[in-house]
């Protein structure tokens, strides 16, 4: 039975330090040569394409921590940590409307 008990909170004790950097929004690692950043000017931020090795499609917006010679521009290497999720918005005749997949909201990022 203590055998069993152990096991239990062994495992709950794995979940637990696998969720609480999510739960405590320390975001995900990226890093990458930026490809391509372009304005988005109804949602007030910047679409970003960050490739190899960890990159993807992100958002920068004025919440953005910048680190090192602050540079956000093709083609410099970036690192950094985004989380949640932003669009890529501009302006219609009718509203805002996407113009690109939007992405991850970029929360630190440094570059060289």
């Amino acid at each position: 039975m203590k055998k069993l008990l152990f096991i239990f909170l062994g495992l709950i004790a794995l979940v637990l330090i696998a969720t609480v950097p999510v739960v405590l929004g320390f975001g995900q690692p990226f890093g990458g040569r930026i490809l391509t950043k372009y304005e988005c000017p109804c949602s007030f931020n910047y679409q970003v394409f960050i490739g190899p090795p960890m990159g993807g499609s992100f958002t920068m917006d004025s919440g953005t921590t910048m680190y090192s010679n602050n540079n956000p521009e093709p083609p410099s290497w970036s690192l950094g940590l985004a989380d949640g999720y932003a669009p890529c918005l501009e302006y219609a005749t009718f509203g805002c409307v996407p113009i690109g997949p939007g992405g991850s909201r970029i929360r630190m990022l440094g570059t060289s």
